[in-house]
């Protein structure tokens, strides 16, 4: 009897030993399937995650993406604008010469200008001088034909001086045999008659040489007349 009431007790013990242990597994199932779904939940909210980290990640590479292509533009730009800015530079050190270059053309034309009216008034003045000067060479030219003329005429002049005192000398001497003769005439005889008579055929020839003379002067000094350029 008391073998059958430990047998008993052991059983009930083992039932509920396997009661609470059926109890405890189930609670351990709920458990688990509990941990289950919120390890599935936050499976699914890490994987919603990822995902969206991914896209933010993809997002982000596209925007870097955008931010390395605007950088580069705007460092292009900034390259352009560099290069704009040099060559603005340029173009006005190039105005600044360009002007500069342009005053000192103007300047050199005004010089040259005023050189060139210089010039000019120079080759007026020069002309002005040429024609006095081939006027001046006419007078000079008709100047020294004068003088040549003068020198021819004066002498001819010289001789024909030379000549009248010559000719004097001779008239001289014939006054004299002429006074002579008439000193002697009164008392002249038949051969004093015939000498008288030769020398007055003497006096006549020495008349025709005079007039001779005279005639060969007027004829020289015609002539000199008429080679002289100022008759």
């Amino acid at each position: 009897m008391l073998y059958h009431v430990e047998a008993m007790l052991w059983l009930i013990y083992i039932l509920l030993f396997l009661q609470y242990f059926h109890d405890s597994t189930c609670e351990m199932r709920r458990s688990i399937e509990t941990r289950d779904r919120k390890l599935t939940l936050l499976y699914e909210k890490i994987n919603a995650h990822l995902l969206l980290f991914d896209s933010i990640e993809k997002e982000a590479f596209s925007v870097k993406q955008v931010v390395d292509n605007v950088q580069h533009l705007v460092s292009e730009k900034e390259e352009i604008v560099a290069g704009l800015k040099s060559k603005m530079d340029k173009v006005s050190t190039f105005e600044k010469v360009f002007v500069e270059k342009i005053s000192e053309l103007e300047n050199k034309l005004r010089n040259d200008e005023n050189e060139l009216r210089g010039k000019e008034r120079n080759i007026l003045e020069l002309e002005a001088q040429l024609e006095a000067a081939k006027i001046s060479n006419n007078y000079q030219v008709q100047i020294e034909e004068l003088q040549k003329t003068l020198s021819a005429k004066e002498m001819v002049i010289q001789s024909l001086i030379s000549e009248k005192k010559a000719l004097h000398f001779e008239v001289g001497s014939l006054g004299i045999i002429l006074k002579k003769i008439q000193d002697t005439v009164t008392n002249m005889n038949e051969e004093d008659k015939r000498a008288f008579s030769a020398i007055l055929g003497g006096q006549k020839e020495c008349a025709t040489i005079k007039e001779n003379e005279n005639d060969r002067i007027e004829d020289a000094v015609q002539t000199s007349k008429e080679n002289s350029p100022y008759k």
